[in-house]
């Protein structure tokens, strides 16, 4: 079962009038809608915790069902949460994610489903174990670990490139090795291929023709490759995406008993292959009573989840701290301010059950009084640790204590002062998306900056055998919003003369994309100011950039490969920023630093910065930094999901598909080959390596082909 829960906080959810809530008004686009810092105000106590959890009772009405039939069900609740286009994504903390998800599968238990097997499903790749455990809700909470991983290419013509595989094998073995140690199932929980559409307009799955994947352009059937690294790794079952329609699929199909997509008779060849098991011959119905037999392992140790506070809140008087615990006889919250080296422990008070009574979790609280506030300390660096009978359960960091967070001005959209010379807390407020083999990360530096003490230093890491690939950071919790009296974005930057494609990209409320290029400015290395108008941003759906709903940042670096090179290209370097702001040019400015071909205005000096004797009052660089208002929850409306930058291509996409031998059937369509069996109709395919499993408390099936 896959979801994709709306915002909660969403004018879409109809409350009834006998107190229900309905559903019906919502889609996907729902969950990519990251306002309200919304995970914080559904968990209990919070302002949505009632909408969602009538929500989780339409989950455990219908699981409940199944239930009676004695029919087990895997639930793969907020995958995909190392990304940043969904509202459970990496924009909330790992202990935030993970009492999320603990508190949801505990809810559940409590309303009476027990036929649930719980997948935990990351983003691919995945580089290390380190990197995949950091956001895992724990052993007591999970069956079957696994990730999401797709093969995409950004550009038109897109070229062959098998790298994808070598990439996928590594992921399965460093998740297959860690379900190993933890006696859990491995898997590919989504995967498929996403080919950029010849208008640039997006990637959404395979295309009709033209397609870089398949046995005739790449020499690899990229179902069964698939299928072989997910059972070479002890992986039983890989899942693709669902088709809807001829402009969004991923599982090739037929348009009738002899025509099909172009890659038809790889997946028919697939499909006929010994080691691939389809839902039709899993016999999963006439072996119930077998499975029914089995019993589950029962976790008796000490489970548990903050409820409150979260990491990178901010105590500025007296509160009661909050933790869901079962299992624990004590139950503790120690709070350190590593800059005063005070510590101190509260011992906290079994309270209400959390869901249903008499069942666990129970809500511990403890009372931090303005005695104990003021024996801490004011600091930004506090951490609240929860325990249980001398166990951890939680961690949380970057608590702000008697003092109110400062923040930038309002123009300011980044400036690496405002981090208390954390490296740590610079990086949680940014997210990531790159390509298999590629990474990014902001740290801060002392000495490339053009002011204050802190630059930030853009380190990135490019590796490809020719297709582009990317890498890039993407701030979401932006000071202010609304820029609608600047026009123009001023950076301070120093390129790297690596010259691949810098992407300065900014989202408005819209969802819709604006990005510029700085390609040719990083051929240099020169340290100089770029000031980019509004109208240069061009959005990737041809919309206006709305200036008043800004509300995601973003840089990326995508690959550019010289023509004459040959093999494997990789670049590691880094690109140094500072003062990214937004500032009003006049029509005086613009006149004398008109825009180059690129849309940009380069200059050795900022356009708008005047000396320090004379700021001026209008000059949008000196507003004052402010402090957050201690009482209210950022109200920030986030758009959705921040994809893969740089693809502008405008043709229009063929739409007739070719025969195997390269012409076209009658009426423009692939000649199947049925080989020795006779095609299912596919919408929804999960594809099965040679086993089929039910998880935790089930036993395993294995069933030969023939």
């Amino acid at each position: 079962m896959s979801m994709h829960m709306p915002n909660f906080s969403s004018s879409k959810i109809v409350n009834n009038s006998d107190g229900t809530y309905s559903f019906y008004g919502c889609d996907f686009s729902e969950s990519k809608d990251l306002s309200n810092d919304i995970v914080k105000q559904i968990l209990p106590g919070g302002e949505y915790n009632e909408v969602f959890t009538a929500y989780l009772d339409v989950i455990a009405d219908y699981a409940s069902q199944l239930q009676a039939a004695g029919i087990p069900i895997m639930i793969r609740p907020f995958h995909e949460n190392t990304g940043s286009w969904f509202w459970w994504g990496s924009m909330n903390t790992a202990e935030t994610y993970k009492s999320l998800y603990r508190y949801t599968k505990d809810y559940m238990e409590q309303s009476g489903v027990h036929n649930l097997l719980w997948v935990y499903s990351p983003n691919g790749p995945v580089t290390s174990e380190a990197a995949y455990v950091s956001y895992y809700p724990g052993d007591e909470y999970v069956d079957i670990l696994a990730f999401d991983y797709y093969n995409d290419y950004n550009s038109y013509p897109a070229a062959a490139d098998n790298s994808f595989f070598d990439s996928l094998d590594t992921t399965c073995n460093i998740v297959s090795s860690i379900a190993a140690k933890r006696g859990k199932i491995p898997a590919i929980a989504e995967c498929g291929v996403r080919v950029m559409k010849k208008d640039g307009s997006d990637n959404e799955g395979l295309l009709v023709k033209g397609n870089p994947v398949g046995t005739e352009a790449s020499g690899k059937n990229w179902y069964q490759e698939v299928n072989d690294i997910a059972k070479k790794n002890n992986m039983p079952y890989y899942l693709v995406w669902a088709n809807f329609g001829d402009s969004n699929f991923y599982v090739p199909y037929k348009y009738d008993a002899t025509h099909g997509q172009e890659l038809i008779n790889d997946f028919i060849k697939y499909y006929n292959d010994d080691s691939s098991i389809f839902g039709g011959d899993t016999g999963f119905y006439s072996n119930m009573g077998t499975l029914a037999g089995v019993s589950a392992n029962t976790y008796t140790g000490q489970m548990g989840y903050m409820v409150y506070p979260f990491d990178r809140d901010t105590i500025l008087k007296a509160t009661t701290l909050k933790a869901g615990v079962k299992n624990a006889s004590k139950v503790q919250f120690i709070i350190n301010n590593p800059d005063t080296g005070v510590k101190l422990t509260l011992n906290a008070e079994a309270g209400a059950e959390i869901a249903a009574a008499g069942s666990e979790p129970t809500l511990y609280t403890a009372d931090l009084t303005e005695k104990n506030l003021s024996k801490l300390g004011k600091t930004d660096t506090a951490t609240i640790t929860l325990l249980a009978d001398g166990e951890q359960l939680a961690q949380l960091s970057h608590i702000s204590l008697g003092k109110a967070k400062d923040k930038a001005p309002a123009n300011v959209i980044e400036d690496f002062e405002y981090y208390s010379g954390s490296d740590g807390l610079l990086d949680s407020t940014y997210t990531s998306n790159s390509a298999a083999g590629c990474s990014s990360s902001f740290v801060l530096d002392k000495t490339h900056k053009n002011g204050g003490t802190y630059g930030g230093a853009f380190m990135y890491k490019l590796e490809t055998n020719g297709s582009e690939v990317w890498t890039g950071r993407i701030k979401s919790e932006l000071t202010n919003n609304d820029f609608s009296k600047y026009n123009a974005l001023e950076m301070w930057v120093q390129p790297d003369g690596m010259g691949q494609k810098l992407v300065i990209q900014i989202t408005d409320g819209s969802g819709e994309e604006f990005e510029v290029y700085l390609t040719d400015f990083v051929k240099g290395t020169k340290a100089q100011y770029v000031t980019i108008p509004f109208s240069s941003f061009k959005g990737k759906k041809g919309g206006t950039l709305d200036a008043s709903d800004i509300v995601k940042f973003a840089v990326w670096c995508n690959s550019i490969v010289p023509e004459d090179h040959t093999g494997k290209w990789t670049v590691d370097s880094t690109i140094y920023f500072d003062g990214i702001q937004a500032v009003k040019l006049t029509d005086d400015m613009l006149k004398k630093n008109p825009v180059d071909k690129n849309g940009l205005i380069i200059t050795d000096k900022s356009l708008v910065k005047k000396d320090a004797a004379d700021p001026g009052k209008d000059d949008p660089t000196t507003e004052a930094p402010t402090t957050e208002n201690p009482t209210t929850e950022d109200q920030t409306t986030e758009a959705p999901t921040t994809e893969k930058p740089g693809n502008d291509d405008k043709t229009t996409e063929a739409t007739t598909a070719a025969t195997t031998d390269g012409s076209t059937g009658g009426n423009g369509q692939n000649v199947v080959n049925t080989g020795d069996k006779s095609p299912v109709d596919v919408m929804f395919a999960i594809m099965i390596a040679s086993l089929i499993m039910a998880g935790a408390g089930y036993i395993v099936i294995k069933k030969d082909k023939k």
